[in-house]
């Protein structure tokens, strides 16, 4: 207490005696007041205004300027209240009139004044560190009051809104004057007036922009209560959420992309969503993904390319002028153009339009052709990209488990469509997409073999069937479907031996027994019901040998059984017909000799007969010698017939006399295994024909007789 007074200072001290938490420390005047508070000072003090060094206001401002944060209660004399409420003023926290009720308001102005300072410093230190947060802040806040007038902001919303409109804001001034689109603040309302009346508001919002310089906004606005609860103003807070926005959306591409990669949908059904999905998260104009085929690598589909570039640049592979590919050193096919780099792996990340994950990139291609070589782009690009006005163009590569399968090909009229991040996050994806389209081929290539395969399963003839070890059926084919006269339904899970044979356990002999034994393959026939079938067997071993399954072919060989009865007779009835041609060629050599030879005999004997006198006892050795000759040559005759060797001369015959001719000759064919028996018609005709003809009809039928009985 500074006061020069003692009475009023003994009044005071017997007014807070009682009061066990208020200890007094008296001085008398200003000097002695401020020698007090530099030694720490106490919470609170009762001032005099009329000291003997010092007097009126100027006496608080020193105590003020001395300890700022000490509480002040001025004491003024009854005809000075107006002093006390220039105190006020001026930054004291209470004053008191000296003799009005002093007893009842004192303690209680002394506690008041004591926190109501207190509440004072720590808002003054809220708002001290709230300030500095918002100006350390790099997003825009500011707060209007109910008239739509700034009552404070910070220096990033004080330099957006100079940036915009050239002008800086004041407190005091209207927000929609400093708004540069009225369309701006036509949005702002709304959620300006549902905060003041107590709602508030978070939206978020681009720049509309297109492109990387697109910038998405969150919009906050938040009513500001007093303590009473009270709206007097909206606090407007707007976050660059860019960057958190990209994120989101690349989450939702790389969801939706994962979900369609798992679909076991065809290969063209899945390229096609997969590009409307790229198409539709970038917002890019065009899309397109290049998959291997055999040498080159076509586009498999497209979206957004218009038809005649798709035309001119569906293959990659340089041609020569005949159309033939053009092969490198190590006798690969030369990929032209920028595709062919990323396909081939000819990337160098040193390069700006390269990355490290072998994908190339540009936001202006116009400028990357004028600033750079061939040698520098590493191929002979075609330039139809550009020609056809594309500025921005990316190539993914698609990294699949052999690796790279194909490409994803990004391409706008527009720059600056990509950035680093984009095209990194589209190599992860580029990894998937590779990863699912070569499960998606793998599965392709499964379903056509087996759709081959079953193809060539049905088509066979013979019965072919799987079966477990246990004997049931686990497949079979369309033949033993039909051999059965079952439905395959029907069949599959039932026992083979139970199904075909009726029995309650495999046939003897069954080959699926034996390899089921062995493990090895195994063959063998069954005949059943008139009807013999060759068996085979081949088992399928799992782990440690064990069989798992038999593949299992029946064949009914009946046919070929019989046929094969009848290949031998007629193998052994050819070998007895070549046995017989040789000996008839035999035999016609020796008789056409052998008549040379009696032609010669005849002819001496009948001059010898000629000369010899009539009577002469040797002309009847000469006529006998004659008839052995013409009996010789007849037989001679005979074999030429035999042979197919004689001179065909027709005349009058009795077959009779023929056959009886024969008969000596057809014995000798025949065996002795054989019994000839000759039963002539004495009525029969003569006939004109040649003899040796005659002769040999009649020796094919006798050797096509003995034939027809091998046994005898």
């Amino acid at each position: 207490m500074i006061e020069d007074n003692p009475g009023d200072a003994r009044l005071v001290r017997e007014l807070v005696h009682d009061a066990p938490d208020l200890a007094i420390h008296h001085v008398g005047t200003l000097a002695e007041g401020l020698n007090s508070l530099s030694g720490g000072g106490p919470d609170v003090v009762l001032l005099d205004l009329g000291l003997p060094d010092s007097s009126g206001l100027d006496t608080l401002r020193a105590i003020l300027g001395a300890a700022p944060t000490v509480p002040v209660v001025v004491l003024t004399g009854q005809d000075d209240e107006e002093v006390g409420r220039m105190a006020l003023r001026e930054g004291a926290q209470d004053y008191l009139v000296k003799g009005m009720q002093l007893e009842t308001i004192l303690i209680r102005t002394v506690r008041y004044a004591i926190e109501r300072k207190r509440s004072q410093l720590r808002l003054i230190e809220r708002n001290a560190t709230l300030s500095a947060v918002l100006e350390s802040t790099a997003f825009p806040i500011f707060a209007v009051d109910a008239d739509y007038r700034y009552t404070g902001f910070n220096q990033a919303h004080f330099q957006a809104v100079k940036a915009a409109s050239g002008v800086a804001i004041r407190r005091g001034d209207r927000l929609p004057d400093h708004l540069a689109d009225p369309a701006v603040w036509e949005a702002m309302r709304p959620h300006l007036d549902r905060a003041l009346q107590g709602e508030s508001t978070v939206l978020t919002t681009d720049s509309g922009v297109e492109g990387l310089r697109r910038r998405t906004f969150e919009i906050a606005y938040q009513p500001v209560r007093i303590e009473t609860g009270g709206i007097i103003g909206v606090a407007v807070f707007s976050r660059d959420v860019t960057e958190r926005a990209r994120s989101e959306e690349r989450d939702r591409f790389a969801r939706a992309l994962l979900e369609l990669l798992n679909r076991p949908d065809p290969e063209t059904t899945l390229i096609r969503d997969i590009l409307q999905l790229v198409k539709k998260s970038t917002g890019l104009e065009a899309v397109a993904i290049r998959l291997r085929d055999g040498e080159d690598y076509p586009y498999f589909l497209t979206n957004g390319f218009p038809a005649p570039f798709v035309e001119k640049e569906r293959t990659l592979c340089a041609r020569d002028d005949q159309g033939a590919i053009l092969r490198d050193g190590d006798r690969k096919p030369i990929l032209e153009c920028m595709c062919g780099n990323i396909l081939r792996g000819r990337t160098d990340p040193a390069l700006p339009f390269f990355t490290e994950g072998g994908s190339f990139w540009s936001n202006h291609t116009s400028e990357l052709l004028a600033t750079t070589t061939e040698e520098e782009r590493m191929s002979n690009t075609r330039n139809r990209c550009n020609a056809a006005g594309y500025e921005s163009v990316a190539l993914i590569p698609l990294r699949g488990q052999d690796g790279i399968i194909g490409l994803l090909q990004l391409n706008d009229h527009r720059r600056d469509r990509f950035d680093p991040e984009m095209i990194r996050f589209f190599e992860g994806m580029g990894a998937s997409i590779g990863i699912a389209l070569s499960r998606s081929q793998a599965r392709e290539d499964l379903r056509r073999s087996a759709q081959q395969w079953s193809a060539t399963f049905d088509a066979i003839d013979d019965i072919v069937c799987v079966l477990s070890p246990g004997h049931e059926f686990l497949e079979i084919n369309r033949a033993g479907c039909r051999a059965l006269g079952m439905a395959r339904e029907e069949i599959l899970g039932r026992k083979c031996y139970e199904l075909v044979h009726g029995t309650q356990a495999p046939i003897p002999g069954c080959p699926c027994m034996r390899s089921l034994a062995t493990g090895t393959p195994a063959s063998g026939e069954h005949t059943e019901g008139g009807r013999t079938f060759s068996l085979v067997s081949w088992p399928s071993l799992g782990t440690g040998g064990r069989v798992i399954s038999l593949a299992h072919t029946v064949k009914d060989i009946t046919d070929i059984k019989q046929a094969q009865v009848q290949h031998d007779l007629l193998e052994e009835q050819l070998r007895a017909s070549q046995k017989m041609e040789a000996i008839g060629s035999l035999a016609g050599g020796v008789a056409h000799d052998f008549n040379n030879l009696l032609s010669v005999i005849l002819s001496y004997t009948g001059l010898a007969m000629e000369q010899l006198p009539q009577g002469d006892p040797a002309m009847d050795d000469l006529v006998e010698v004659q008839k052995a000759g013409e009996r010789a040559a007849e037989l001679t005759r005979q074999l030429l017939a035999f042979s197919r060797k004689q001179v065909l001369q027709p005349s009058i015959l009795d077959v009779n006399q023929v056959a009886l001719g024969l008969q000596k000759m057809l014995r000798r064919i025949l065996g002795e295994d054989i019994e000839l028996v000759q039963t002539l018609d004495p009525g029969i005709g003569r006939v004109k024909a040649d003899q040796g003809q005659l002769e040999q009809v009649l020796m094919n039928l006798v050797v096509n007789a003995r034939d027809a009985m091998p046994a005898g």
